[in-house]
């Protein structure tokens, strides 16, 4: 099923990509426009996967490490139209095969994406709190 996406890792160059990974978050309710500088910036201060075909990017997935002990999974986001065909599965399994040797922390922000976490080994934190901080303009 996934044997026609290529995975793209942080080192490779994906500004050829950034016109797809805008139209993923837009097509999945996440705001209504990612300027290319911004994405550049998003992207370059982080770990990321992209997965591609010859038509373009169709899923990524984005977090923040140490490298050595800890990481945050940021984000999985996959086309709508291609969602459950195994995008999200390959980028997960790709992380964890690259960062899997971290003490991993993600939020699941819909029922999907805890079942996507738990398919993989992940589980509910009942001692760990969440805090958040919304972000100041100017």
């Amino acid at each position: 099923m996934h044997q026609d996406y290529a995975i793209l890792k942080r080192q490779d160059n994906i500004d050829a990509y950034f016109k797809d990974i805008e139209k993923i978050y837009v097509s999945n309710g996440w705001g209504s426009s990612y300027p290319e500088g911004l994405l550049r910036q998003m992207f370059s201060a982080s770990y990321y996967l992209l997965a591609t075909t010859t038509g373009g990017a169709v899923g990524f997935l984005r977090g923040f490490t140490d490298g050595a002990m800890v990481t945050h999974l940021s984000e999985i986001v996959v086309d709508p139209g291609l969602q459950r065909r195994g995008i999200g599965r390959l980028l997960m399994q790709k992380f964890l095969q690259d960062i899997g040797h971290t003490t991993i922390y993600a939020e699941a922000l819909n029922p999907q994406a805890a079942q996507l976490l738990e398919r993989h080994g992940f589980g509910e934190s009942r001692n760990l709190r969440v805090y958040s901080r919304t972000k100041t303009l100017g």
